[in-house]
This record gives C-alpha cells, structure tokens and sequence, in this order.
C-alpha cells in the first residue's frame, strides 16, 4: 500500500478485499471477505472492532470513513449500501 508519499507494507493474515484509511489516517477499514469490515490501528494493525454485515456474495466491496469520523459506509453485496456508527 502507498498513502501520500509514504509506503507501508503489512501481511493481514486473512483474506481480505478492499482497504482504506480512515479520516485522519490513524485507522485502517478493511473489507474481510467473511462477515463484514474490520478496523485496525494503523500502523500497529491491532484490531480495534468489527462492523458485521451479512455477506452472500463473497466480493470485494468499497469502504470510507466520513470526514465527520462517526460513520462508515460500504457497499454491499446486494446493491445496497451498508452505514455503520
């Protein structure tokens, strides 16, 4: 992964899909291809949570943060977007 001229390489040992930094970089959302999106610290990688969703299709799906840093959105695998709080 690069983010703004700095580079970062990690392993996450799952499959994984889609990833993105949050807001003020300092969380990263990746898309797990299993029961939803998992947020890590970033740059440690310590999960912090686990937003679920139900998944029927396993495809990579999209994630943001809002700039406002209280909601989370992705899409789904069912044409319908997912919000979390």
């Amino acid at each position: 992964m690069v983010f703004d001229n700095c580079h970062f390489h990690s392993v996450l040992m799952y499959n994984s899909g889609y990833a993105s930094l949050n807001h003020n970089g300092k969380l990263l959302l990746v898309s797990n291809l299993k029961d939803g999106i998992d947020e890590f610290q970033f740059l440690s990688l310590e999960k912090v949570q686990t937003f679920t969703h139900p998944i029927e299709m396993n495809c990579i799906l999209q994630t943001r943060s809002l700039p406002s840093g209280n909601l989370i959105v992705a899409g789904g695998d069912n044409g319908f977007a997912w919000v979390f709080n």
